[in-house]
């Protein structure tokens, strides 16, 4: 994407147990939409937090997917943020987050300083300017 345009997310997940998989969607609608480590400076990047801390057995993120898998040993149950960007094309009004995740996982998404907003198992919108 070419003159991107970059929004803080906050990804909170709870009732998280050992060995289960997180799975999240991110998907356009209508202006492309990636998940992004942020503009280049010193903000930039992805924050992982955890108390106590967590153990996983893998993280993986792509344009359009967070898989984030729990290992085996971790405590049994766990709550947990990744904060990190959005980056989009100008002009984006809407996006959505879509839930694949194991049974009992809860996951809810916050752009900016915006109240938290539970993602559900089917397609929930997002305003790109929540404010």
């Amino acid at each position: 994407m070419s003159n991107e345009s970059y929004q803080n997310i906050t990804l909170q997940f709870s009732q998280v147990a050992a060995g289960q998989m997180i799975l999240l969607d991110l998907v356009a609608d209508g202006t492309p939409i990636s998940f992004s480590g942020g503009p280049a400076g010193p903000s930039s990047g992805m924050q992982i937090q955890a108390q106590p801390s967590l153990l996983l057995s893998s993280f993986t993120l792509s344009s359009a997917e967070l898989r984030i898998i729990v290992a085996p040993a971790a405590a049994d149950t766990s709550s947990f943020s990744v904060k990190l960007y959005l980056a989009a094309n100008p002009g984006i009004v809407r996006f959505f987050l879509k839930s694949r995740s194991d049974p009992g996982v809860q996951a809810s998404a916050a752009l900016g300083f915006a109240t938290p907003q539970t993602v559900g198992t089917t397609n929930t919108p997002f305003s790109w300017n929540p404010w």
